[in-house]
């Protein structure tokens, strides 16, 4: 029978062990670096569209504004008119004495 020295036995028990774990390690490591990078796209990709929407939203309401405005003077314009309809409606009718 063979002696076999305690630590020669240690290595060949835990060697096969070791390397699978260096292997999953370095398996789980690659995994995470390339889901990382899956991440970070897909992250780009939405915060693209969602840039993209904003700009739409932006450009929709600075629409509205200029129209808001548009209206403003359109009504202005109006009660200016209604003013003097108004005025030229007193002179007639204090004219005719009604």
């Amino acid at each position: 029978m063979k002696r076999v020295k305690g630590e020669e036995l240690g290595q060949n028990l835990f060697e096969p062990a070791e390397k699978a774990l260096r292997q999953n390690g370095d398996a789980a490591c690659k995994y995470a670096v390339e889901q990382s990078k899956k991440i970070a796209e897909n992250f780009k990709k939405e915060f693209e569209r969602l840039n993209q929407e904003l700009l739409k939203k932006t450009s929709e309401l600075k629409s509205c504004m200029g129209s808001k405005e548009d209206k403003e003077k359109e009504i202005k314009a109006a009660n200016k008119k209604l003013d003097w309809l108004e005025k030229i409606q007193a002179e007639v009718e204090s004219i005719l004495g009604i």
